[in-house]
């Protein structure tokens, strides 16, 4: 999908040439220049490997015994760092080991690992900006040149650039090409020389895009304000315009600098740097406003009016919400229709989604919660399931609404399912801290037979060993210890 603001009439002269080049070059840069950084040294030196390798290894004994044999033939010096770039570039395995399938929650060591593996992630995607970004105690043409490219990984990259394709797209005919290549870069430079002036910590190196895209941000914002403008999009198979108010820009620039501030810990991209490019770019945007009337309105076109709808109307105007960005006005949409209609599932899903895109709201805790207690007949359905219920506890944190009892329902539908790890998360999660629940040796019986239906059977009999010691007096317990003990370990009958 992709949604960005253009006119009807945009001609190749017009053309937004500046913010591809701008993204192009930014891309160039990641890739290039900042991934040719290793963090192999702080992996070795925090003992990852230890954790990993004998894990990794044993994947490639079963899935690519050839690998296997050509890394073991190689030099003893140079086996450890083969091992650590084979396995760095093994995107299934990687996936695996970050799912918590690999090493497990219930292993004796998996806290320590843990801490260690997402302090290698952070630096992995970081360490780069140590070399490049601007700093107050070094300074160099390098950084000087570089620093307003740099990204701290490629979810920092990925939300600059929708940005700057947003923004740029706007702006570009608005103002010029000149005009709108200095805003960029004075946005930029002005930034981080008042933080450099300004810094305590002259050693904390700064990366300088996200300052001149909030200083873009800021001169879209003056240049348009709550007026409407035209936007393309395009869905696969079929393409449209629609009108929008040009600071739907404004949440989506919001939400990737509070990413940053949250992910980012280690590199400079703080406030200051962002307060001192918007204030630059409006008084930029000021100079040069009253000169891009005749640019700027051609972006803006009358509004088109929304009839009142019945049912099927109602549901294609919300859709039609959705598709201009008025999250907002689909959610009443659909408010309305739920009130009418409040079984009606279709309406449940599509206001789940829209509310998904605002604030989270009792209307939010409230749909999440009914999705979450639908039966499930299906794999596709848990797996469904199991994304509204991470994404839940993703959005709410400590404010989640969900009850103990339920969250254990859902435990038994993955385990049932397939999706043994999560299953196995929350069961072991609630025997550490909820040992009383009434429900656990039922569950621990459905998590050992769905680890066997996997060709797991060390696992299952450590939940069945596990059912035993912790709920000895149970009927499961009893029905454990008949397969411990008595018989071939098999399925297990489970109520």
């Amino acid at each position: 999908m992709l949604i960005i603001p253009l006119n009807k009439k945009t001609a190749w002269k017009s053309f937004p040439l500046v913010t591809v080049c701008l993204i192009v070059f930014n891309i160039l840069i990641y890739g290039t220049v900042q991934n040719n950084n290793p963090v192999s040294s702080y992996y070795f030196s925090a003992k990852l490997d230890q954790y990993e390798f004998p894990h990794y290894l044993q994947h490639l004994k079963i899935k690519k015994p050839a690998l296997l044999k050509r890394l073991q033939s190689l030099p003893a010096q140079q086996q450890a760092m083969a091992v650590y770039k084979t396995l760095t570039s093994d995107q299934a395995f990687n996936r695996q080991l970050n799912s918590g399938v690999i090493i497990r929650v219930i292993d004796k060591n998996f806290a320590i690992w843990e801490k260690k593996h997402n302090q290698y992630k952070i630096l992995n995607g970081q360490i780069s900006n140590s070399d490049y970004g601007t700093t107050l105690a070094y300074n160099s043409i390098k950084t000087a040149a570089l620093y307003l490219f740099l990204h701290a990984d490629t979810k920092h990259l990925l939300g600059n650039m929708l940005l700057l394709l947003l923004l740029g797209f706007a702006l570009e005919k608005v103002l010029g090409r000149l005009i709108f290549t200095f805003a960029y870069f004075a946005s930029g430079i002005f930034a981080t020389t008042l933080y450099i002036l300004t810094n305590t910590s002259p050693l904390t190196p700064i990366i300088g895009a996200t300052g001149a895209i909030s200083g873009l941000m800021a001169i879209l914002i003056i240049v348009f304000g709550l007026r409407k403008i035209q936007f393309y999009y395009w869905l696969i198979f079929y393409a449209n315009y629609f009108r929008a108010p040009a600071m739907i820009i404004f949440p989506v620039w919001l939400a990737n600098l509070s990413y940053q501030v949250i992910s980012i810990p280690l590199t400079a991209s703080p406030y200051l740097i962002h307060l001192s490019a918007i204030s630059i770019s409006i008084l930029i945007a000021l100079i040069f406003k009253t000169k891009r009337t005749e640019r700027r309105n051609a972006l803006i076109e009358q509004p088109i009016p929304i009839k009142e709808p019945n049912y099927r109307q109602s549901i294609n105007a919300a859709m039609h919400a959705i598709a201009s960005l008025n999250y907002r006005k689909a959610a009443a949409l659909f408010r309305t229709l739920l009130h009418d209609y409040p079984n009606n599932l279709e309406i449940l899903q599509h206001y789940h989604a829209v509310l998904i895109q605002l604030p989270v709201t009792d209307a939010y805790h409230t749909v999440t919660l009914r999705l979450l207690k639908q039966p499930v007949s299906t794999r596709h359905g848990a797996e469904s399931c199991l994304h509204k219920y991470k994404q839940y506890l993703k959005r709410t944190g400590n404010s989640t609404r969900i009850k103990s009892t339920h969250t254990l329902k859902l435990a038994k539908t993955f385990a049932r399912f397939g999706l043994v790890h999560e299953a196995e998360k929350i069961i072991c999660t609630a025997i550490k801290h909820r040992p009383d629940e009434p429900v656990l040796p039922e569950l621990l019986l459905v998590l050992a037979n769905a680890f066997l239906k996997i060709n797991q059977e060390e696992i299952q009999i450590h939940y069945l060993s596990l059912l035993v010691k912790s709920y000895p007096h149970t009927e499961e317990a009893l029905i454990a210890t008949t397969f411990l003990y008595e018989k071939p370990v098999q399925h297990l009958k489970v109520h």
